[in-house]
């Protein structure tokens, strides 16, 4: 009786070890290499595929179809690409690159449709109408780049929100030498 008290009393201290302790999950650390990678390659392969598609339907008999295709193709990766290495990184709100093209083509696509619309009933002063369509493409093409090249950023700050050493190699100006070079940053 004293041997199974005694081999009880062990089996429960063994069951016990793990009890009042959190079981963390694996924690990896995200690389900033492939967050751009990931940022660029799901904006830059559907823009391409897209724009291949918009161009066959072009050519010759101008196939709507292709057209409307290779649009969304080449929309969806303009939209959900750039923020494809921001999810990756683990960034709180990825979304907010996405809203904001979002938010700037519909405002753009409004302006294309209001210079269709017109053209259509005979108008002939488009000019203001055309300057929004070119500021919101430009805008878009802009929030693009930037979530692209911070994609990198975002890798580095999940890192070091979560205790894991990064680093990081980018281009520079530095001003003593007054040349470009190369930075390398660390973090621990």
């Amino acid at each position: 009786m004293r041997k199974l008290g005694l081999v009880l009393a062990l089996c429960g201290i063994m069951a016990s070890s793990g009890v009042g302790q959190e079981r963390a999950r694996q924690i990896t650390a995200r690389n900033g290499a492939v967050a751009f990678k990931k940022s660029f390659l799901w904006t830059f392969v559907p823009v391409a595929i897209g724009g291949g598609i918009v161009l066959k339907g072009v050519q010759g008999n101008s196939n709507t179809g292709l057209i409307v295709a290779g649009t969304t193709i080449g929309g969806l990766g303009l939209l959900v690409g750039p923020s494809a290495g921001h999810i990756y990184a683990g960034r709180p709100h990825p979304v907010s690159g996405m809203g904001l093209r979002l938010l700037i083509g519909v405002v753009g696509g409004a302006a294309v449709l209001g210079i269709a619309i017109g053209e259509s009933m005979g108008g002939d002063d488009f000019s203001g109408t055309a300057s929004v369509a070119g500021v919101s493409g430009a805008a878009i093409i802009g929030s693009v780049v930037y979530d692209i090249a911070t994609a990198s950023r975002s890798a580095e700050r999940y890192n070091q929100n979560h205790g894991l050493a990064s680093w990081r190699i980018q281009p520079g100006y530095f001003a003593q030498q007054k040349a470009l070079g190369l930075r390398l940053s660390v973090h621990f």
